[in-house]
């Protein structure tokens, strides 16, 4: 029925579109400034007159802004900005895969040849050796490329690559298993009506057999599921599809058992049939296994069942005869098998163009290209979209919002405002006042016409466009007469064109503008409101309030920036926020990271380009190297020991500066650097100059702050001020004194030894490093100011972060082994077989380990109380099984004896292969501990720069973290010197070499993850003496990198650097 369209007689017009509501509000403001010189309110006033005009433009702008929305976006000045944040529901909706279901509907989407695929779990049972979060895929290839082995190969590599890409943390695909295909036989005594077609009877029925087995899945639409009623959240829910929609109840299970009666309602579903006389099936299998036949025949008579690694399929041929036989009045009636044939042949083809075996190649190819570049189709806004992928974005209708016609253009002629201009004949005096009117009129004419500007650019202020430069936009009075001579300060041509001299004064007024538009600070709220369409707020995080590294206008530029880039990145960053690193590709110099590191990153302002080396700077190598007695107390020790000298000038601190400095690099390498500049540089104060006079020279020294211990003042540095003390007093009393105090009371001494010189200030007492010696004082300044800036670069670029996901440290075994786990969870059964299987056998070997246990379970006495407290079942004095649990006492334990008995005497080969109750899980080494691996991931970060030094920055950052980290993974932090960091690292990028190389040595890997889990776990136990002798032996290798040409280390023939030409 369609929506009845009416008139409610209870709407209220809004106020901004009611002239008589404006004009009542503007009068009353009137009176309120007026009321007593201004009290003749009747429409012949002028000023009444006045606003009116006013009132009325004001109703065009409340016209225009209560436009559709979707006209608004369609009327932008730039409607390529819509794009930008508004998106369209297959681009915003899909997500990475999340559930086993999702996984499944991206593989069979995604790879050609790939008919279905199932994912089943590793982990079966609670248990301290369990590593949870790995899977097994078993994969259904299509009929052609099953026949080819090259064919198999390839789409076990694509498969891969795909799991690769969309794993998610704490994740990990064990291994893919194309499965066998096994042809199953029907026998069947059927039953048809009289006047039914046996050839169409025959041909249906082996077409439904044939698809009860094969089972392919069908692509759905977006307007049958429209048509459908289905909920848009549902339609696009899970991972973004290329050849259409698959629902989670589309997708069927994985096959594990065939009887007669799974056929019986295929066939009886075939029109013309009446009922089934009798059935039986077969398989090659089940002919090919004696053992097999056997196990069954003393089992479940007249039951085939399929392996595990196996997919079933009809071996009927429609055109064969005597399997299947039909029966009218109890007379055999015989099928034309050519016809068959051809009606057959017709119902498979009408199948096969929905299957999935027959996806659009073309579709598949022009989606890949479009998700490569991660530069999906921009949503349109002024037509609608007749793809059958996406929900048809909203159409809008181009219309002129921003022009602007001048208010004065409707007063009555008599006012000489308007289109006709000033009347003739005006005595003295009235052209003038005529034009001061226009004039003050004017004022308000700018207003609006700005108001009409920001609304037809308002899209600008939502947009990502990082070179906005305003937020209040200037609009052009183009419709008002006599506009040049009014505006007398802007010098202009008789012959100069109105477009040209509009464009000079909308110059004016957008720098009138600019002095009120606190950019900076709107910009930063405009795109807060943003990030709270998306569910962001980086403000609530409170990172803006550590800046270490750029002027207060600085940071905020940094921060706008901060959140354009996060509001850039929002589709891939929350439909991807649980996606891990893509363990085929390489990780450095590329954007190959898990989604939460590259969120974290945008929050901190830091390179997402590239994954970065924090300690492997050969910068920072040799700062953190050097030898430096000027550290805390040590200072004050070496002035005991050392030559005094006083200096004649106060020291003059120097404040940090944010203006851009071309850096001299060889006049920083000259400079007595070391770790404590790095780590507190951006202090105020922490640079300073001082003066020293010479009787040949004056040098003026650079001077870095230390910091002072004031526990020895009592020991130390009591016994030095004493010295000190005297020397001042012997200065003092010397006639041909050449030093004076800088001020009063305060003595400024230089101290050297053989390891280097140093400044003391008596009144503040600080401690200085002498780290240069310049001959003018602009010089050392200079310095100074190039120091900053090369210390906030060497901090921005040691600041990130590594993830280490646990899973991938796991152990691996070459082959890899199974064991068999029996459980039942009425009973309280968890049995686990002693025998280790590879893979391909434990099909096979459970089922004879289930024959075996049964055998055995009718002797009591097989099933004995083991040491360890746990029951063994055993075969003579041979174990082949034990349970998971343990039990106190015998007696606990012959209760359980009684429930495993119990439990193989009822076990069958059906419930074995259909129920989950018994169930293969991987084995690992002696010792393993599931929790180092399930679900843990570690964040390794440096902790030398000055913000991620600061605590209440460790704990904001730790907090973001465990926001953005799945909620089932554990999350552990390890903040690292520059020396363990430098260690971890050459741990760390030669393992993720190899984790990537599917031909690498097993036990290399196993060494290699052994111990990066040792060190993260114990990072403080690595001696400080093996970290020096680390970073030595670096330092003597040359392999520090200096991330000039972003080879980080990895190349085999180490090169000058194309950069720098350091090695």
């Amino acid at each position: 029925m369609a929506d009845l369209v009416y008139i409610n007689k209870d709407d209220k017009e809004k106020p901004a579109l009611d002239f008589r509501t404006l004009l009542g509000e503007g009068i009353a403001s009137v009176q309120q400034l007026a009321g007593d010189n201004w009290t003749d309110y009747n429409i012949h006033d002028p000023g009444v007159t006045i606003l009116e005009q006013v009132c009325y433009a004001l109703t065009e702008l409340g016209y225009r802004a209560n436009f559709r929305f979707e006209d608004l976006l369609a009327s932008q000045f730039h409607p390529q900005n819509t794009s930008d944040t508004f998106f369209s529901a297959a681009r915003i909706l899909p997500s990475n895969p999340i559930t086993v279901n999702d996984y499944r509907k991206l593989l069979i989407d995604r790879i050609d040849g790939l008919r279905n695929v199932w994912i089943e779990p590793l982990e079966v049972w609670d248990d301290p050796s369990q590593i949870h979060g790995t899977y097994l895929v078993f994969g259904e290839a299509s009929p052609d490329t099953i026949a080819d082995q090259a064919g198999i190969e390839r789409l076990k590599t694509e498969i891969w690559d795909t799991l690769r890409k969309y794993s998610n943390l704490s994740e990990a695909f064990e291994q893919v298993i194309i499965l066998d295909r096994v042809r199953m036989y029907v026998w069947a005594n059927i039953d048809i009506s009289y006047e039914a077609n046996v050839d169409e009877v025959h041909a249906r029925v082996m077409y439904n057999l044939s698809r009860s087995m094969t089972r392919p899945m069908t692509f759905r639409s977006l307007e049958s599921l429209m048509q459908s009623q289905t909920d848009i959240n549902t339609i696009f829910e899970g991972p973004r599809l290329y050849n259409g929609f698959v629902l989670d109840s589309d997708l069927v299970k994985k096959i594990t058992i065939l009887t007669p009666t799974t056929f019986v309602t295929p066939i009886k579903d075939v029109p013309g049939v009446l009922y089934i006389r009798s059935i039986n099936i077969d398989s090659d299998d089940a002919k090919n296994n004696a053992q097999q036949a056997a196990i069954m025949a003393r089992e479940a008579p007249g039951v085939d069942f399929v392996d595990v690694d196996k997919i079933p399929v009809l071996g009927n041929e429609p055109d064969v005869p005597g399997m299947i036989r039909y029966f009218k009045n109890n007379a055999e009636v015989t099928p034309d098998l050519a016809n068959v044939k051809k009606i057959y042949e017709k119902l498979q083809g009408k199948a096969d163009a929905k299957d999935l075996y027959a996806k659009s190649t073309s579709r598949i190819n022009q989606l890949k290209e479009e998700n490569s570049s991660d530069n999906p189709v921009a949503t349109q806004y002024n037509y609608r979209s007749s793809s059958s992928y996406d929900l048809p974005a909203p159409q809008g209708v181009q219309m002129d919002i921003g022009s602007y016609y001048s208010f004065q253009n409707h007063f009555p002629a008599i006012y000489g405002l308007g289109p006709m201009g000033i009347p003739a004949g005006l005595r003295s005096g009235k052209k003038e006042a005529i034009m001061a009117l226009k004039g003050y009129l004017m004022l308000f004419d700018q207003i609006m016409a700005n108001y009409f500007a920001q609304l037809q650019q308002f899209s600008d202020l939502f947009s990502l466009d990082r070179d906005l430069q305003a937020t209040y936009f200037a609009g052009t009075i183009s419709s008002l007469e006599k506009i040049k001579e009014m505006t007398c300060t802007i010098p202009y041509d008789k012959h100069e064109s109105m477009v040209s001299f509009q464009i000079k004064f909308k110059g004016i007024v957008e720098r009138a503008l600019a002095t009120i538009d606190d950019f900076n600070d709107r910009r930063n709220r405009f795109l807060d409101h943003l990030l709270a369409r998306f569910g962001e707020r980086t403000a609530s995080y409170g990172l803006d309030h550590f800046n270490y590294y750029f002027s207060e206008q600085e940071h905020a530029r940094e921060q706008i920036r901060i959140k354009t880039d996060l509001l850039a990145a929002v589709v891939k960053l929350s439909k991807n926020r649980a996606r891990s690193f893509n363990q085929g590709k390489p990780y450095w110099g590329e954007t190959n990271t898990s989604m939460m590191e590259w969120k974290v990153k945008i929050l901190l302002g830091l390179n997402t380009k590239s994954s970065y080396l924090a300690a492997q700077n050969s910068e920072l190598l040799r700062y953190f190297h050097s030898s430096d007695p000027f550290r805390f107390g040590e200072v004050f020790a070496m002035m005991h020991a050392g030559r005094i000298e006083p200096l004649d000038s106060d020291i003059t601190e120097l404040a940090p500066s944010y203006e851009p400095v071309e850096i001299n690099t060889e006049l920083i390498h000259k400079l007595r650097m070391d770790a404590d500049m790095v780590r507190g540089m951006f202090r105020s104060g922490d640079l300073a100059v001082v003066e020293k006079r010479g009787f040949r020279q004056t040098n003026y020294l650079l001077l870095f702050r230390k910091e002072v211990d004031p526990t020895l003042f009592e020991g130390v540095h009591k016994d030095l001020l004493q010295r000190m003390e005297q020397l001042f007093r012997d200065i003092k009393n010397t006639e041909a004194r050449y030093w004076v105090p800088g001020r009063e009371d305060n003595y400024v001494l230089e101290f050297n030894d053989n390891t280097g010189t140093g400044v003391y200030d008596t009144l503040s007492q600080r401690a200085w490093k002498e780290i240069g010696s310049f001959s003018t004082r602009e010089e050392a300044v200079m310095a100074g100011q190039m120091l900053y800036a090369h210390l906030r670069n060497l901090n921005l670029g040691s600041e990130g972060f590594y993830l280490v996901d646990h899973i991938h440290l796991r152990p691996r075994m070459n082959p890899e082994k199974y064991g068999i786990h029996f459980e039942d969870s009425i009973l309280k059964i968890s049995v686990n077989s002693v025998q280790q299987f590879e893979f391909n056998e434990v099909q096979k070997g459970a089922i004879e380990l289930l024959f075996t246990l049964k055998f055995l379970q009718r002797t009591p006495e097989n099933i004995r109380y083991m040491p360890d407290k746990r029951l063994g079942m055993y075969q003579g004095n041979l174990l082949i099984a034990r349970s998971t649990d343990t039990f106190e006492n015998e007696d606990k334990a012959d209760v359980q004896r009684g429930n495993l008995i119990r439990f193989f005497e009822k076990l069958t080969i059906s419930d074995f292969l259909d129920s989950g109750r018994v169930k293969a899980y991987k084995l690992y080494p002696e010792g393993t501990l599931g929790g180092d691996y399930s679900f843990r991931v570690t964040i390794v970060l440096p902790g030398w720069t000055p913000r991620f030094s600061n605590p209440e920055f460790r704990q904001i950052l730790q907090n973001i973290f465990r926001l953005e980290c799945p909620a089932h993974i554990g999350i552990d932090f390890k903040w690292l010197g520059f020396g363990e960091m430098l260690y971890f690292e050459n741990l760390y990028a030669p393992w993720l070499d190899t984790l990537r190389n599917e031909q690498a040595d097993t036990r290399r890997l196993n060494e290699q993850s052994a111990n990066i889990l040792q060190f993260l776990k114990n990072p403080d136990n690595t001696s400080n003496d093996a970290v020096a002798a680390y970073i030595r032996q670096a330092l003597e290798r040359g392999d520090h990198c200096c991330k000039c040409c972003n080879c980080h280390n990895n190349c085999s023939d180490c090169k000058p650097c194309t950069g720098c030409k350091n090695k």
